[in-house]
């Protein structure tokens, strides 16, 4: 087999892994996870095929790992440009594609063992990745009157580095809520309201937006309930860690 088909193969196969790793790096892109694993496809196949065209040319190991970073990293800050986020959850597997292929057709004799090792080192990355993010674990679940008949489930979450929050109601309706770094303080977090779905935010009853206050060991809540497109009242409780 030659370099460039060689390069072209590699590349497709760890594109499909380049892809599955946004599961773990960014969880909540988890329902588009198949268009993402083909474009990641597509950018590994381009990428492995123009570092096969190098290395067919260029016999030199050094030469071939810095082309393959260059090709790899560029080809993905192109994708992160076109979605304007998730630049690091992108750049740095791309780039880890890159210069395993650029090492593997350098090293053509060594394909089999290659291939094992990139797949390894990008179920690593992915980890990784999330781990140098510690906002992400900042918010999880909260539950609400839990084993009463108005449990309430609220999901937080991070959906590009902005920090977002689904509710649960009891209602039987999902507003959305979005983080507002510009009006919260470090003790007090402001949610602003962000649509939702099984309402319409017009005429129906729902949680509006809200406020987190961090007390201590306290939290205190409070959330604007909305009806008929304007505010009717809000709803204040609080939450005491157990000791």
């Amino acid at each position: 087999m030659n370099k460039p088909v060689f390069g072209l193969l590699l590349g497709g196969v760890l594109g499909i892994f380049d892809g599955l790793s946004a599961m773990v790096s960014a969880p909540e892109t988890r329902p588009a996870i198949l268009g993402i694993v083909i474009g990641s496809t597509m950018k590994g196949v381009i990428a492995g095929l123009a570092i096969g065209y190098f290395a067919r040319k260029v016999k030199s190991l050094p030469l071939g790992i810095l082309f393959g970073l260059i090709v790899g990293g560029f080809l993905a800050f192109l994708v992160a440009r076109m979605q304007g986020k998730y630049y690091l959850e992108i750049i740095l597997p791309g780039s880890l594609v890159g210069v395993i292929v650029g090492y593997a057709t350098q090293k053509h004799r060594e394909a089999a063992r290659v291939a094992a090792a990139a797949l390894l080192l990008l179920l690593l990355a992915a980890p990784a990745l999330q781990a140098q993010t510690p906002a992400k674990a900042a918010f999880q679940t909260e539950t609400l009157f839990p084993g009463t008949d108005h449990e309430m489930l609220t999901l937080y979450f991070l959906a590009g580095g902005e920090l977002r929050a689904t509710h649960y109601c009891a209602m039987g309706n999902q507003p959305l809520f979005r983080f507002d770094p510009a009006a919260s303080k470090p003790d007090e977090l402001v949610f602003a309201f962000a649509g939702g779905t099984g309402f319409d935010p017009a005429k129906d009853q729902h949680v509006h937006n809200g406020v987190i206050g961090l007390k201590g060991d306290r939290l205190e809540n409070d959330w604007a309930f909305w009806n008929g497109g304007k505010q009717e009242g809000d709803h204040r409780f609080f939450l005491q860690r157990a000791r």
